[in-house]
């Protein structure tokens, strides 16, 4: 299985109001900027009969953390760094809440949050249904693919330019769906507007080393679940 195949490292967390984490490890590279007409992508549940979760992302439950290995907690998610990865945390400028975590390599990029769901499951269906509806009332387009979570969807949606240029917004996103959890990885810049699967695998291989610890608190499913700054 994939979980814990990375071995230590480290990075600094910046949030958007320049403030700065550190976490201690090893150097896990420079950030990258992404210019918006480069980026692509988005999955959902896959339509043959296999299970996404086989190699992770894990449940707390499902792993025993207790094997030596330096992890980035963030509360809701623990995260696995890697050797050239750069790790974000993307915070609301107002109430300061980590909303979402960002890993960035080379000219690609991979935002990560995580969203109560529903006990009895189906979430992922009507996570899928809301982001097209989205997507087509701003005018962008939609293509469902194979990817390596099952179904992704990739995503292209018109932006302001400069003067008479039109440029897009580019994505694909994964989905992933636990107990009580939905997990949503969006893959951005060139591994999202490429052809070249093998640049998105860093990234799926990412994702699957996470595990989630999605508490008890009770949540309405479609909520975002606030992830916390790691302990100094």
């Amino acid at each position: 299985m994939a979980l814990f195949r990375k071995g230590r490292t480290e990075d600094d967390i910046v949030l958007p109001d320049g403030e700065v984490v550190e976490v201690p490890g090893e150097e896990l590279g420079d950030e990258t900027d992404f210019v918006e007409e480069d980026w692509e992508g988005l999955p959902t549940g896959g339509e043959e009969e296999f299970d996404p979760r086989a190699d992770g992302p894990f449940d707390i439950d499902e792993v025993d953390l207790n094997d030596g290995v330096q992890r980035l907690d963030l509360g809701a998610l623990i995260l696995t760094p890697v050797s050239g990865f750069s790790v974000k945390l993307v915070a609301n400028q107002e109430t300061k809440e980590v909303q979402a975590a960002t890993v960035t390599w080379g000219k690609s990029g991979l935002e990560i949050a995580l969203f109560a769901a529903s006990t009895t499951g189906g979430s992922l269906d009507e996570v899928v249904a809301e982001i097209t509806e989205q997507t087509e009332a701003a005018d962008g387009s939609i293509e469902f693919e194979d990817g390596p979570f099952g179904q992704q969807l990739k995503r292209i949606v018109p932006v302001p330019g400069t003067g008479k240029e039109q440029l897009f917004h580019v994505s694909r996103i994964w989905l992933v769906e636990g107990p009580r959890w939905l997990l949503r990885g969006t893959v951005l810049g060139e591994a999202a507007i490429s052809d070249d699967e093998t640049l998105a695998e860093p990234f799926a291989e990412f994702l699957r080393n996470i595990v989630v610890r999605r508490g008890n608190t009770p949540m309405a499913p479609g909520d975002l679940i606030p992830l916390t700054l790691p302990e100094k």
